[in-house]
């Protein structure tokens, strides 16, 4: 889990990467940011217990419709923003992940 109350932002690898997307998409990626420092395994997206957050999780953890969250994920991954395991499925930030790696 993550040891530090905080996380590195990039402002303007943000608004180069998401900032053009829409509102919803971009609220949906900070929220699975601040998820992801929490899991288990910093970067990626797990409960706690470090089961996967499966997408059709998702809708009811953040009050919004199946649909517009699905769109959101699929806008994300064709931007290049979010990625996913091979291995697990599990949805996962590349730069936390790498940040997470030069922090240990």
């Amino acid at each position: 889990m993550g040891t530090y109350p905080w996380f590195a932002f990039y402002p303007a690898d943000y608004l180069r990467k998401v900032g053009h997307l829409p509102l919803s998409t971009q609220g949906l990626w900070m929220w699975m940011l601040c998820r992801m420092d929490e899991s288990p395994r910093r970067g990626f997206l797990l409960y706690k217990t470090g089961k996967v957050i499966q997408d059709q999780d998702i809708p009811a953890m953040v009050i919004d419709t199946p649909g517009i969250v699905r769109r959101a994920l699929e806008t994300l991954e064709t931007h290049g923003v979010l990625s996913r395991d091979e291995e697990t499925g599990a949805m996962y930030s590349r730069r936390m992940v790498k940040d997470t790696r030069k922090r240990e």
